[in-house]
């Protein structure tokens, strides 16, 4: 069962992404929405994107398993751990290009999309600016302190109106919609056919994304760096000093300054942004090195 609050933000096509910490309820509540679509249109499609094919026995006979981002017009898809396929380190991968275009069109399209994340940093840009519905789960205070900048606000907000709550967490679901911003308490239940293998269905599933993962070496970071500088020289002005004082900071070995350098220019990069937040992601692994 869900919240008529939740259920009435729910919009009939377009994008919605679902958000949290590990194990917060994520997956019950998406599929949760999507089995009270279906209760009430049940001629509906409803499919599940990049799903393990091992574990299909799992889902619902109504439920269908599709692997191309052109999803079906007319239909609703759950894509639960949606950045094994639309990672924001794959900005410029084949299914992110589809997906940046799916953004703007799922409304003309028909289809009712929910991606399921732990973080909205490791989807691409253009999935989270083009949600209609944003879901909250309990994020972590880690969630709340790393994720993307123009988020955190939001996701103190969240975090606040959790832990002010004496429901328990995974009954709670922060809804951010354009009547409504608040807590639902009590917002879901378990699906009719919830079972403890779906909670875990990448259990026994190979840990590594569903396509090959491409990053970018130090080298890379600093040739792109340069090369987006010469790209916006007249156009974006502002970008472009942003851009040449990463690039001091990189010579320097400086790359955490860096980092939040980018992360400050996300916020000026315009159609520019995918390729910013890959350079950016790419300063943040040479910190790991």
């Amino acid at each position: 069962m869900i919240h008529p609050r939740l259920l009435g933000a729910l919009p009939a096509a377009g994008l919605v992404l679902i958000a949290g910490d590990i194990r917060s309820g994520k997956s019950t509540l998406a599929w949760g929405l999507v089995e009270e679509v279906h209760k009430k249109d049940p001629g509906r499609p409803c499919h599940v994107f990049g799903f393990p094919q091992v574990k299909a026995g799992l889902l619902p006979p109504w439920v269908t398993s599709v692997e191309d981002v052109e999803f079906p017009e007319d239909s609703v898809v759950i894509a639960d751990e949606a950045y094994r396929r639309l990672y924001a380190r794959e900005s410029w991968a084949d299914d992110n290009k589809s997906a940046d275009q799916f953004a703007g069109l799922v409304g003309q399209k028909g289809i009712l999309a929910i991606y399921l994340t732990q973080t909205a940093r490791k989807l691409d840009i253009s999935l989270v600016s083009g949600a209609q519905v944003f879901l909250l789960k309990k994020p972590s205070r880690l969630m709340v302190l790393l994720d993307r900048s123009a988020l955190r606000p939001l996701l103190s907000r969240a975090f606040d109106a959790f832990h002010a709550s004496s429901v328990p967490a995974q009954e709670c679901t922060y809804v951010v919609a354009d009547a409504f911003e608040g807590l639902v308490e009590r917002s879901n239940t378990l699906p009719s056919f919830w079972s403890d293998d779906l909670s875990k269905v990448w259990r026994g599933v190979a840990n590594g994304p569903a396509r090959h993962e491409t990053t970018l070496s130090t080298g890379d970071v600093y040739r792109g760096l340069n090369q987006l500088a010469v790209d916006c020289w007249d156009t974006n002005k502002a970008l472009r000093d942003v851009l040449l004082k990463a690039v001091e900071q990189v010579d320097a070995g400086s790359w955490e300054a860096a980092v939040s350098t980018l992360d400050a220019g996300l916020a000026l990069a315009g159609p520019l942004q995918s390729k910013l937040e890959r350079l950016r992601d790419g300063a943040l692994l040479a910190l790991d090195k």
